[in-house]
């Protein structure tokens, strides 16, 4: 999935500077702004309106409308107690929210991959446009039939025009069930069936759990294991039990063989229990959060994201940050959300930054005081989740801040100054990058070898692999896991977009996710793990 979103007359977002962002399968999005920006309206935004989107996952739904005057009526979500809410206070112009897909699609058809959604104001109906589409020609001269919209042409030498609807009813299924986690989420004993937003938290929470413990379904039972597993591993545990308690009131932890009531183990490991059960329970497509920072200190922060992320079936997580350096270190893309003249803007965040304001931006000294050793400089953003789990893979990490050299921009001899700055922040730094070469054969390229070379002369070890790029070392059992049986894994030096079945960079992650330690032995990166 990759969709463009474009918002206007919503809450703080008003048509003369609308907010325009893009959500991507498998991908991280980060919205970064002080308090009351507007950043969190964006992602609580997919909550309050899921029925829209809901509606238009049927393609009956959608040929109705687009034929038909007459709106649709949706729901509005809780907790929400006014319908004006929702519409911009500063005009009194409808909502309009803008999709535009990016999906490959059947050749033989051309994809519907735009639809303009209009509100009217202060109503709970909507109607739909397709900008590219003519209504005229829809209402004169179409037929519609299953996922088709089959427009006859306007004079008999002409071929019809097919229009699929498949791509943009999967998109907004992505999207309707998408699922929105708020700032405040560690509540256990706040009522007997509670709810908040798309979380149950309260006793309805611990009976949702005691079913997937004990309950028939081995799906559900195997779930909570495995969460009981990656919570373990995230804390450094050696053992962790979760159980709900006599009266199904609370959880009571068994840790390290040592019991625990959950008010005496801390916010953030309640955070982690009730919401990454929450995802694991409800298999959203992607996690939209606010500030998954709270109660985390940072070496948890990036776990507690690629773990939500794992869970969701389409891999992607959104979110709202105060912490530029989260944002920078975890997002694929980020945008800043800032007030001006009564209203929000949205903005592409720049990525020009230096290596040490973001490691300051990170907070590396309280990481070091953790027993955080130093600092790993990689090729590329997507790397940067890859070596999270080859780290986490060799119990290496949580002694390693992983950050993105930033590619070929990054990689080049008069970067010395900022490594230098690096080395001033932490003394122990190590870099890896690819090598790029399409054969055995062929040397490393010339600006690749300078770099090497500089890093070398100011005592920062620089590795460059032997095969052509970090996906070249992803096994093949892990790449059918994630993708399906079709795929393979790359040869040494084979460039992924030439494989007959090839993936998106966004994939590598949760590829190395289910690799082993073997699975690299034997191969120079392993040796290069092996040694950090």
């Amino acid at each position: 999935m990759d969709v463009e979103i474009t918002v206007k007359n919503y809450r703080c977002f008003a048509d003369e500077k609308p907010a325009v962002f893009v959500l991507r399968s498998n991908s991280f999005t980060g919205f970064v702004g002080v308090n009351n920006s507007g950043k969190s309206s964006l992602l609580k935004m997919f909550f309050e309106l899921r029925d829209v989107f809901a509606h238009l996952t049927n393609p009956k739904h959608i040929i109705r409308m687009a034929r038909g005057p007459e709106p649709y009526t949706f729901s509005i979500k809780q907790p929400i107690s006014d319908l004006k809410e929702i519409f911009h206070n500063g005009n009194d112009r409808d909502i309009t929210l803008g999709i535009k897909i990016n999906l490959p699609g059947d050749g033989n058809v051309e994809q519907v991959t735009e639809l303009r959604i209009t509100i009217p104001r202060n109503q709970n109906t909507f109607n739909i446009e397709f900008p590219s589409i003519q209504r005229e020609e829809l209402l004169d001269n179409t037929i519609y039939s299953d996922w088709f919209i089959n427009v006859r042409p306007k004079q008999r030498n002409q071929a019809p025009s097919k229009y699929s609807l498949e791509d943009l009813c999967d998109a907004m299924l992505v999207l309707s069930k998408a699922m929105y986690i708020g700032a405040f989420r560690n509540a256990i004993n706040i009522g007997t069936n509670e709810s908040y937003f798309d979380i149950q938290i309260g006793e309805s929470f611990i009976k949702q759990w005691k079913r997937y413990k004990t309950g028939r379904s081995t799906d559900e039972n195997l779930a909570a294991i495995q969460l009981q597993a990656d919570i373990t591993t995230l804390f450094g545990f050696d053992s962790l039990e979760i159980n709900p308690t006599e009266d199904d009131k609370s959880l009571h932890l068994i840790i390290n063989g040592k019991p625990f009531k959950l008010a005496e183990v801390g916010g953030g490991i309640a955070q982690f229990i009730v919401v990454l059960a929450n995802v694991a329970v409800n298999k959203p497509s992607i996690v939209l959060i606010d500030e998954p920072e709270l109660s985390l200190h940072p070496t948890l922060q990036m776990d507690f994201l690629t773990t939500m992320a794992s869970l969701a079936t389409e891999g992607g997580v959104a979110f709202s940050t105060h912490s530029y350096g989260l944002a920078q270190a975890m997002a694929d893309r980020t945008y800043s959300v800032r007030m001006n003249d009564g209203g929000s803007e949205v903005r592409d965040f720049e990525r020009t930054a230096k290596l040490s304001e973001l490691l300051e931006g990170l907070t590396f000294s309280g990481y070091r005081e953790l027993g955080f050793e130093g600092v790993l400089l990689v090729e590329g953003r997507t790397d940067v989740k890859v070596f999270q789990q080859f780290l986490r893979m060799h119990n290496k990490y949580h002694r390693f801040v992983i950050i993105a050299l930033g590619g070929d921009s990054g990689i080049t001899e008069d970067n010395e100054i900022e490594l230098e700055e690096v080395k001033r922040i932490s003394t122990k730094v190590a870099v890896v990058i690819d090598s790029e070469k399409k054969s055995e054969g062929e040397p490393i390229a010339e600006y690749r070898q300078k770099f090497k070379t500089m890093c070398e002369s100011i005592d920062i070890p620089c590795t460059i692999l032997k095969r052509r790029a970090t996906e070249n070392y992803l096994a093949q059992h892990a790449i059918k896991r994630i993708k399906s049986e079709k795929y393979k894994r790359l040869g040494d030096f084979e460039l992924l977009a030439d494989a007959k079945f090839s993936w998106g960079k966004n994939d590598n992650w949760r590829i190395a996710r289910e690799m082993q330690p073997q699975d690299l032995e034997g191969t120079d990166l392993g040796e290069f793990l092996a040694k950090l």
